[in-house]
């Protein structure tokens, strides 16, 4: 018995590779269950006691080597990183966001819509995971009654409600698509007879990474104007990043009109066919709050576009800035 407890003094006093090794086993195996340590430990004593009974037949250090081999410290960081290292969880399938933007005008493919007024605007967007969309979209306007075409009008609202399909290309992933349809309504109340300006277009672009070009396809009248099936608009749009919170966008598009509204008068697209150009620089800041300016330029003409009531070309050139908040 004394020579047991001689051993087991040594064993624990003279040994302090066996406290460190220990000490170890414990720092490293705390992302484990407790019972593993228990159960480890307690083989390790018990290994240790069995030693003494059956009169020391192997050396102290060599248990020690034995213990300290069953956890290999490879092993241990493999599952602090398991623990550490969780897969990112998947997007949602379903995906609502709103937004709302005060502009200082709202122009439209280069052209006023506000008489150079500010524009409140708003939408909402839903997204599914496999590139189905829709949403609607809102905004002040003034164009109809600036027009002096609908004397009676009583419109100042556009609402725009949209929804398609955007998907990136499974064997080019830099390379995405987007097809869809687009209802502009105007509503309110106008002459009997008016052509209203409510409009319907099917649209279908193809991106590439931060280039984007797109076209836009008139079912009928197009936004007053009558016999305007075919009216199409295309565009060629770059959305650069500056950087992360900069967002440069350089944009060119011509609207090419269809038909002839008035025998008596020239065909559509002498009158109101015509280019834009728009050059804008947005930053975004903390809690998808976004500031910008940007610049518009177009050749509207004035047999097209000068507007009565105003006495004004709503395709002049201008320029605008905007806070946006995205929710």
């Amino acid at each position: 018995m004394h020579s047991k407890l001689t051993l087991l003094f040594s064993f624990m006093f003279l040994s302090p590779s066996l406290l460190w090794v220990a000490n170890a086993q414990a720092n490293n195996d705390k992302h484990e269950p407790i019972t593993s340590n228990v159960n480890e430990e307690a083989t390790f004593v018990n290994l240790a006691l069995a030693n003494i009974d059956n009169g020391a037949p192997y050396p102290i250090s060599t248990i020690i080597l034995a213990q300290a081999d069953t956890v290999p410290s490879s092993s241990v960081t493999e599952k602090v990183d398991a623990v550490t290292s969780q897969p990112t969880p998947p997007p949602p399938v379903h995906n609502f966001s709103a937004n709302v933007t005060l502009i200082s005008q709202y122009l439209y493919r280069g052209l006023t819509q506000s008489n150079g007024r500010p524009a409140l605007q708003g939408g909402i967007d839903y997204n599914h995971t496999s590139g189905l969309y829709a949403g609607i979209w809102a905004s002040s306007i003034t164009w109809i009654r600036d027009s002096g075409g609908y004397p009676d009008a009583s419109a100042n609202i556009e609402l725009d409600v949209y929804g398609g399909l955007k998907r990136s290309l499974n064997s080019y992933p830099d390379f995405s698509y987007d097809v869809g349809f687009l209802r502009y309504e105007y509503p309110g109340h106008y002459a009997t007879g008016a052509i209203k300006p409510n409009t319907n277009e099917i649209y279908g672009a193809l991106s590439w990474k931060w280039l984007t070009a797109k076209y836009s396809h008139s079912l009928g009248n197009t936004f007053g104007t009558g016999d305007a099936k075919g009216t199409n608009y295309i565009d060629l749009t770059a959305a650069i990043p500056v950087r992360d919170d900069l967002m440069l966008t350089l944009h060119a598009g011509r609207q090419k009109f269809k038909g002839q509204a008035n025998p008596a008068t020239s065909s559509n697209d002498s009158l109101f066919s015509y280019s834009d150009y728009r050059a804008e620089l947005a930053k975004s800041f903390d809690n998808n709050w976004q500031v910008g300016i940007g610049a518009s330029f177009t050749n509207a003409k004035d047999a097209g576009y000068l507007y009565g009531n105003i006495n004004k070309n709503i395709g002049k050139n201008t320029g605008y800035i905007f806070v946006k908040k995205t929710f």
